[in-house]
């Protein structure tokens, strides 16, 4: 199994949103998708203010989102 690390775009935020659902999840928290995506896209269309990246597990025929930063 391989992962691959790679700057995160806007194409990713249902991945990234996902992943911090799961997160929240583990504390019994709830986190609302909506602020969380809108969040995360204004991030990633504002380079200036800081990047995300993306962890991806390699599988045939793609790559499945495993963790961010």
């Amino acid at each position: 199994m391989a992962i691959e690390i790679r700057p995160a775009g806007v194409e990713d935020v249902p991945a990234l949103v996902g992943l911090m659902q799961a997160f929240y999840a583990e504390s019994e928290l709830l986190l609302p998708a909506a602020p969380a995506a809108r969040a995360f896209a204004d991030l990633l269309s504002a380079p200036h203010a800081g990047a995300v990246w993306l962890a991806e597990r390699v599988v045939a025929g793609g790559a499945a989102a495993v963790g961010h930063v």
